[in-house]
Parts: structure tokens; sequence; C-alpha cells
């Protein structure tokens, strides 16, 4: 679990580049169901999780193993910005 954790956080640290050359599987899942999305929303990381989201298509209402989307565990941890990013990407939809 920790080395797949650890996978997903390289990823998401390493986004725009991924992102730009089509080498990464944004919806791809953790063994705990997490994706990259979830795990910068999570971290408090709104530019990633914004590129992931509206630039590659993340999707942000994946539910994970502790059954917390990713805009449930951002608001916990007290991200308001990311938490900020969802509500504005619903309201484009």
């Amino acid at each position: 679990r920790c080395a797949d954790r650890r996978s997903l956080l390289h990823s998401c640290s390493h986004t725009p580049l991924f992102l730009k050359d089509g080498r990464v599987a944004v919806n791809a899942r953790s063994a705990s169901r997490t994706t990259a999305f979830g795990v910068a929303i999570g971290n408090g990381h709104a530019d990633r999780a914004r590129m992931l989201l509206l630039e590659g298509g993340a999707e942000h209402d994946v539910v994970d193993v502790e059954r917390e989307t990713p805009v449930q565990r951002a608001r916990r941890r007290g991200h308001s910005e990311c938490v900020q990013l969802i509500r504005v990407s619903w309201v484009g939809e």
C-alpha cells in the first residue's frame, strides 16, 4: 500500500509533464481506490488537482476504501481552495 501511494504522489508531482505527453492514466486507482486527483486534492495541492481535473479529465467523484470522495477528504482536512475547485467544476458541467 505504501509503495502504491508513493507512486500516486510521484505522478501527482509530475502532472504537467505527464499530461503534456499523454503518459498518465489520470483515473488509475491505487490499492486504496484513490486516484492521483484524490491524492492531490486531499493533500491541498489545488494547482495539481486543477490540472488533473480540467486538462486531464480526472473523475472527481471517486469513492475510496474509506468511503470518502476527494472533496470530502479535502473538506475534512480544511483545504477550502480544493473544495472550491470541485464546486466550480460542477457549475461548469
